[in-house]
């Protein structure tokens, strides 16, 4: 990370900018004034031209001096401009850099005192918002990780208590007892799937680890959903599978893409009504497979549209749930983007329910 390269010694003002333009146009008319007044002078004293003649030039010249004189005004401003223009180019280019968080360059300085001294301000700040980040990503880090150590040590306790409350249930216990014990068991149980939300947040936030081979896409989608169809039987649902291109091969990480369906089907249907459909469709783009997963339930809220994919996200009462804590399209859409692909919620068209779209690179044989 350096600083601001000072590569010129002197520097021109805009002042000293514009001056040279008023002072250009001005020896440009003046000089060129001069000029025909001597021409005129010549020939009047040498009688070089019949009075026809002089009155025919004479206004060739006046009509040609006006025409000279509105271009150099015209010509200088634009000239001054476009120079003060090419100049502070640089100050919209270092702002575009540092609002897209790009900030590791050098600012070169323009030769103009008063743009250099802008620029010499904004390396400042870019240098103190680079640390900054910095910072904050180190300390954003470490609490990832603190977070994930206490959960990964909040398991051994409660993995201990779980078993010795199960064997206390094998023992002989009066009514009271025995309820006593279910409640802590049930109490320990529900502590146990906030520890391993909170596990599975951390995963997602730091990335998961992933075994990326070749897979036909196909194949992996039917392995995924084929568990889930008797589940959805159960519920009075139905899953539809369309597969309109087969042999579509994509780079994934087999575990954590079947997760990725079984995330979306499962959420499907808590929000799908018995008697309804879930319909999962691949086809492909020309360059990425494309899978749409979508149900006949109540569909996305405008602003779960916008933010459903967000941490934590629990903004639709709609598609809402007891033990829903905003992390299954968040984890999805991590996964996902691991994938180098994208996903996408909307609403479908015709059955007014969620519509969930997602989209990876293929193999190109």
């Amino acid at each position: 990370m350096g600083t601001m390269k000072n590569r010129r010694k002197h520097k021109k003002t805009l002042t000293s900018i514009v001056v040279g333009a008023i002072y250009g146009f001005g020896f440009c008319v003046l000089g060129l004034t001069v000029g025909i007044l001597v021409f005129l002078s010549v020939s009047a004293d040498k009688k070089l031209l019949t009075p026809e003649i002089y009155t025919s030039v004479m206004n060739v010249i006046v009509l040609g001096y006006l025409v000279i004189v509105f271009t150099l005004t015209i010509f200088f401003p634009f000239l001054a401009a476009r120079k003060i223009k090419k100049k502070g180019q640089s100050i919209l280019d270092v702002a575009e850099k540092i609002k897209s968080q790009d900030l590791d360059f050098d600012i070169c300085p323009s030769g103009v005192k008063e743009i250099d001294q802008i620029l010499n301000s904004m390396d400042q700040m870019r240098i103190a918002l680079k640390q900054s980040l910095e910072s904050q990503w180190r300390m954003e880090q470490n609490r990832k990780e603190q977070i994930s150590a206490l959960a990964h040590d909040f398991k051994t306790p409660v993995t201990i208590l779980k078993g010795n409350l199960d064997l206390l249930q094998v023992r002989e216990q009066d009514n009271m007892s025995k309820d006593y014990l279910k409640d802590a068991k049930g109490s320990l149980e529900q502590m146990e799937i906030y520890l391993n939300q909170l596990l599975e947040m951390t995963r997602a936030e730091r990335g998961y680890t992933l075994h990326m081979v070749k897979e036909e896409l196909g194949k992996l989608i039917e392995e995924a959903v084929s568990p889930l169809v008797r589940i959805a039987k159960k519920k009075e649902i139905t899953i539809l599978t369309e597969f309109r291109d087969q042999g579509i091969f994509v780079l994934a990480d087999r575990i954590l893409f079947e997760r990725v369906i079984h995330n979306l089907i499962t959420n499907a249907f808590d929000f799908t009504p018995p008697n309804g459909i879930i319909q999962v469709i691949l086809n492909r783009t020309q360059e990425n497979a494309v899978i749409v997963i979508a149900d006949s339930g109540v569909g996305f809220s405008d602003n779960t549209l916008k933010h459903g994919t967000e941490q934590f996200y629990m903004g639709d009462t709609s598609r809402s749930r007891k033990n829903h804590y905003g992390l299954g399209l968040f984890i999805s859409n991590s996964i996902v983007k691991q994938h180098f692909g994208s996903l996408e919620l909307t609403n479908d068209q015709k059955t007014q329910g969620a519509r969930i779209i997602i989209r990876i690179p293929i193999i190109k044989e």
